[in-house]
């Protein structure tokens, strides 16, 4: 494990104690496999997404991603259509409202601030579905309200009353999720909801290009850092992750009937997918290229391009095939980086962070929780 996120967790799990999910244990061995549960051979068995960019399943006009639509099968997979393949469901449809019969549904929309994700999971519930052992729930939410936080406090007068709004209204935004996920389990009866939390915004090239002097005395970057996920140092658990994580706790404490909200947090394993290369457009890589590389995606090509972008910055929206787009780097092979443009990830990238939640025995998975 990186030594910075084990120190992170550890200091994490010191603040929430028993009441953490999986990221600090407490899993019962007795519960099922999820796949027992959720799976196409059974009627009416779903998986149903909320959330952002990670989950969007295509609800763009034309059913492109955010991420690089390259038209190859299975292509331009997010992290929540790869979760649902790997449950057995071979495509995941886009979704707004209406009841949903069995199948892999999506109401993500890339850019999604939680806001945004409240009002999909309201327009579930409203529309009168109801949740079983045989769904699993899948949310991705908060990247996009870390970043509009940051952007609006470097906008301002960076004072101390800015960065205390900004940390204010993420905990707001946390409670507010959290809310909304007590209305799928106590409303519409979810049994299994998996929230995957926001990785280290700080990491990614838009995060990076914010501190030029990484790691050395860039407080931009490490502002962006204390928004996104805890640090040691920093005893206010203000970040979007704390909050999420200690709300969490709180409501879903783990007990031996096993969970019923599995907080999966990947800034371990997205530290050593991040920034491990001499060179490229950042000159302070971070993480550690020699642990990064067994982790190879399940095609077998490692990511070898972790911190620059196969996509220009100014790319918003939808990300086509860079073969044939001028906005795109056409001699980055975007089947081995990471980022597809400042923000968004690759599909290599999504399959990796989805693989690992569904099979490694680590920090916030589903085997670790006693699901798989």
């Amino acid at each position: 494990m990186n030594p910075i996120f084990n120190r992170t967790l550890q200091a994490l799990c010191a603040v929430a104690a028993a009441a953490l999910l999986s990221a600090c244990g407490g899993a019962s061995s007795t519960v099922k496999p999820l796949t027992e549960f959720v799976t196409p051979s059974i009627a009416g068995s779903r998986v149903i997404a909320f959330g952002d960019a990670l989950s969007d399943a295509g609800n763009r006009v034309g059913g492109a991603r955010y991420t690089v639509n390259d038209g190859g099968a299975g292509g331009s997979m997010t992290l929540a259509e790869r979760l649902a393949a790997n449950f057995g469901f071979a495509t995941m449809t886009p979704v707004s409202s209406g009841v949903l019969s069995g199948g892999a549904y999506s109401y993500a929309s890339g850019g999604a601030t939680v806001a945004d994700v409240s009002t999909q999971i309201d327009t579930f519930v409203a529309a009168g579905n109801q949740l079983t052992a045989n769904d699993l729930v899948i949310i991705t939410a908060g990247s996009q309200d870390i970043v509009n936080s940051a952007r609006t406090y470097y906008a301002s007068g960076r004072s101390t009353a800015d960065a205390d709004l900004a940390k204010s209204t993420l905990a707001t935004a946390a409670s507010t999720l959290v809310t909304k996920i007590k209305r799928l389990t106590d409303e519409a009866h979810a049994k299994h909801v998996l929230v995957i939390a926001p990785v280290n915004v700080a990491r990614t090239p838009w995060g990076l290009s914010q501190g030029a002097n990484y790691p050395s005395s860039s407080a931009e970057y490490t502002f962006l850092e204390h928004l996104s996920v805890a640090l040691e140092g920093d005893n206010s658990m203000s970040s979007f992750g704390s909050q999420l994580s200690l709300n969490l706790g709180r409501e879903y404490p783990s007990t031996s009937a096993g969970l019923t909200v599995l907080l999966s947090d990947l800034s371990s394993y997205f530290n050593l997918m991040t920034g491990t290369a001499p060179g490229g457009t950042f000159t302070h890589p971070t993480g550690s290229l020699n642990t990064y590389s067994s982790y190879i995606t399940s095609a077998g090509l490692a990511l070898t391009n972790p911190d620059v972008p196969v996509c220009v910055a100014a790319v918003t929206g939808v990300i086509v095939n860079p073969v044939t787009t001028t906005t795109c780097t056409t001699g980055t092979n975007y089947n081995t980086s990471v980022f597809a443009d400042d923000l968004n990830l690759t599909p290599a990238a999504n399959r990796m962070l989805a693989d690992y939640i569904f099979n490694s025995a680590g920090t916030g998975t589903m085997r670790t929780a006693g699901w798989r």
